[in-house]
C-alpha cells in the first residue's frame, strides 16, 4: 500500500470505515475471536500479518488505542492520566464477528483484561525489545507527518540521536493537552500486567521469536510461535497447515512496518543525521 495512504489521514479513515462495515456484516461467521494488543511498535503488524493467515480469521480492522476508551476529556497526556471508559470498550469490541481479529495499544487494566474474557475473545499479547521500540518508534515518527508528535520531535531536536534519547527518556507536556510521549520504561511499566497476568486466554510472545531468519531471529522459533497461535485459536497445529501459515505470511509488508528485524538500532545509531527540521 502506498506512502500516500497512511500520510492521507482522511483517505485512511474512509478506506478503514468502509472495510470495517463489510467486517460487520459478516454476523455468519464462525470462529474465535481474537484481540492482539501491545506497545505501539512492538509487533502488531507482525502479528497481525500471521494471525489473518490462520484458517478461519480475517481481520475486522478495528483497533483500539488507549485515548479511544479513556472516560476523561484528555486526548494527549501521559499514560498515567489513562483511566478505562469499559463501557465504551466493550461497545467497540461488540462490532467484531466471530473468526474475526482486532488489535489495540491498551495499558494493562483488570477491567479491560475481564472484558476480553467476558466477550470471548482470545488474547495474543506482544514483547518487543526496548530499544528496538525506540529505534522503530524514530522511524515511524519522523516517516509519518499525521502522527501527532512528529513535529515536536523533529523541531525541537536537531538529530536523530536527541530524538532517539527523546524517545527512550520521554517527550513532556510543556501544558495541558501539549502533544506528549512517555518514556520507555513508564510505557514499560504499564503493560506489564499483560504479560504477568495468568490466562489460560492470553498467550504472550516475543517480536524475537516471530520475525525468523529475514529478520534476525530462528527460523525455529516462528515456526514455533506459529504452532502456540494456532493451539490457542483452537485449531490443531498440523504441520501443512503451519507451514502454509508461515509462508504466506512471510512477504508481507507495510508502510509502518518496515524491516522488520532484530536489532533496529545497530544500523540507525550509526547513521549521519543532518538533522533539518521537517515543515
Amino acid at each position: 500500500m502506498s506512502k500516500h495512504f497512511f500520510q492521507n489521514a482522511t483517505l485512511r479513515r474512509v478506506l478503514l470505515k468502509t472495510y470495517r462495515a463489510y467486517a460487520r456484516s459478516m454476523v455468519w461467521r464462525q470462529g474465535p475471536k481474537v484481540f492482539i494488543n501491545s506497545i505501539p511498535k512492538a509487533g502488531t503488524h507482525l502479528a497481525t500479518a500471521i494471525i489473518e493467515e490462520v484458517p478461519g480469521l480475517m481481520q475486522s480492522r478495528l483497533h483500539i488505542d488507549m485515548w479511544d476508551v479513556h472516560s476523561g476529556k484528555e486526548r494527549l497526556a501521559p499514560i498515567a492520566d489513562f483511566k478505562a471508559d469499559v463501557a465504551r470498550f466493550k461497545r467497540l469490541l461488540s462490532e467484531v464477528r466471530a473468526g474475526q481479529i482486532a488489535t489495540g495499544h491498551l495499558p494493562w487494566n483488570p477491567e479491560i483484561a475481564a472484558a476480553l474474557r467476558d466477550m470471548n475473545f482470545k488474547v495474543v499479547f506482544i514483547t518487543r525489545s526496548p530499544k528496538d521500540i525506540v529505534n522503530s518508534n524514530l522511524h515511524y515518527i519522523k516517516g509519518l507527518k499525521r502522527i501527532y508528535i512528529h513535529e515536536r520531535l523533529m523541531r525541537e531536536y536537531a538529530t536523530d540521536e536527541e530524538r532517539r534519547d527523546a524517545i527512550e527518556k520521554g517527550i513532556p507536556p510543556r501544558f495541558p493537552g501539549d502533544p506528549c510521549l512517555d518514556s520507555i520504561a513508564d510505557i514499560f511499566k504499564a503493560y506489564d500486567g499483560w504479560a504477568n497476568e495468568e490466562s489460560s486466554e492470553k498467550l504472550v510472545l516475543a517480536f524475537e521469536d516471530l520475525v525468523g531468519m529475514r529478520g534476525g531471529g530462528s527460523q525455529e522459533k516462528r515456526i514455533d510461535s506459529i504452532k502456540k497461535i494456532v493451539a490457542h485459536v483452537g485449531l490443531r497445529p498440523d504441520p501443512s497447515v503451519v507451514e502454509e501459515i508461515e509462508r504466506a505470511s512471510r512477504s508481507k509488508r507495510s508502510f509502518t512496518f518496515r524491516s522488520g528485524k532484530i536489532g533496529e538500532g545497530k544500523s540507525t545509531s550509526q547513521a549521519s543525521n543532518s538533522g533539518a527540521p521537517s515543515k
